[in-house]
């Protein structure tokens, strides 16, 4: 779990683990920056979790954070022989266990550790209150170590997709920096940059995540992260998708697209809503509501925690290779299923030359939720949006042929 947005962080050394090689953090190495830019790296934080459940049982050096777990989604939704081109940052103490690597070096992803001596690594305690993994509370035991957009290698700046968990600021921030006038991103060739926005900084802001999504591509709060923005605060009460949509509007230049109709919107927002699905805002075309890949009540739900996350790094280089921002909700959602399935990340093991995660090939999971999508209703959406686009009709969901 993390909580707040990445900020500087002090000097590190860099050391580059690629499958296969040794796993503990060390001395930098000298081919890091000849390295090619990856399919995807994240700037939020891999921490080390102290994990306590309601009865007694407790987990230690449990990796977790956006930065952990919107790698592995990201490489959920990749084939293996493109799984080395996603990057997992890790930033890391002197305290930072060798078998986290090896755990992320196991996904068949680089791990790139940037070690900052004379530090504790980023610990937290994550305690659960009931056992349906509700209401949780957190905190840093130690103080965090935020990967610093200023400490990243040359060769990370032309990543395919750049994640962020960051406050509205910070993420404007990082794109001048990344992007030289924060806009570059939208300039074909560059990176795609997803924002994931901190949960500290979302309590009646929605007009700064409204400014700052001018500098990203996509913009992913979840259900409650989104309501928190409005103003005035909603009224505490039970799940209500109205509510959500009418927050989501806030954030997505809504109020633009109404005045032109002609007008697209400058960047996709999609709202993770857990059990309930993800309202998926495309930037050209109508706002539609798809399912959970698990149902409600479903024994295969054990430990929601990442699932968010690894939706996110999912959606992005989906969304990045397909350009289809429905498509690449589900692969989304078929990424954070196998993440609430157990406590920590899947379980992966090559069969007959298949990959499987938890038993299950990713592509064929897809393809029972898109079976499924094509079954819900995804027309429910308030008027709160336009019909998008006012020249064409709705096309059918899932068009793209890989």
């Amino acid at each position: 779990m993390e909580a707040r947005s990445p900020s500087s962080a002090p000097a590190a050394t860099t050391s580059t683990v690629a499958p296969g090689a040794a796993a503990a953090p060390g001395p930098a190495a000298p081919t890091a920056g000849e390295l090619p830019a990856p399919g995807f790296v994240s700037l939020g934080m891999v921490v080390l979790d102290e994990i306590r459940f309601p009865d007694g049982r407790v987990l230690r050096d449990v990796a977790g954070g956006s930065g952990f777990y919107s790698t592995l989604g990201a490489r959920l939704a990749v084939p293996q022989e493109d799984a080395e081109t996603m990057c997992c940052l890790v930033v890391a103490g002197d305290d930072f266990p060798a078998s986290v690597v090896e755990q992320i070096e196991a996904w068949g992803v680089t791990a790139l550790v940037q070690q900052v001596e004379g530090r504790l690594s980023t610990r937290g305690l994550l305690a659960y209150e009931d056992d349906v993994f509700g209401k949780k509370t957190f905190r840093y035991t130690t103080e965090p170590l935020r990967p610093s957009v200023d400490e990243l290698p040359e060769y990370l700046h032309r990543a395919s997709v750049i994640h962020t968990l960051a406050a509205p600021e910070d993420v404007k921030g990082q794109a001048a920096t990344l992007f030289g006038d924060g806009h570059g991103q939208r300039l074909a060739g560059h990176p795609l940059f997803a924002w994931e926005p901190s949960p500290l900084h979302c309590e009646g802001a929605w007009k700064d995540h409204l400014d700052a999504g001018h500098h990203v591509n996509v913009l992913s709060p979840n259900d409650k992260e989104v309501v928190k923005m409005m103003t005035p605060p909603a009224e505490e009460g039970p799940w209500n998708r109205s509510l959500v949509e009418s927050a989501a509007a806030l954030i997505s230049d809504e109020e633009s697209c109404q005045r032109d109709p002609e007008r697209r919107r400058r960047w996709t927002t999609v709202v993770r809503c857990g059990e309930y699905g993800c309202l998926t805002i495309p930037r050209s075309s109508a706002p539609v509501w798809l399912p959970p890949y698990h149902d409600v009540g479903s024994d295969k739900v054990v430990d929601p925690t990442g699932a968010g996350n690894a939706f996110l790094g999912a959606f992005a280089v989906a969304y990045k290779k397909t350009d289809d921002a429905v498509l690449a909700s589900a692969y989304g959602a078929v990424a954070a299923s196998f993440v609430i399935e157990q406590t920590g990340p899947p379980r992966r093991e090559v069969v007959d030359g298949r990959e499987l995660w938890n038993g299950a090939e990713f592509a064929k999971r897809l393809e029972a939720y898109q079976a499924k999508a094509r079954t819900w209703d995804t027309s429910a959406v308030s008027c709160q949006f336009r019909n998008n686009s006012a020249k064409a009709e709705r096309k059918e969901l899932f068009q793209w042929d890989p």
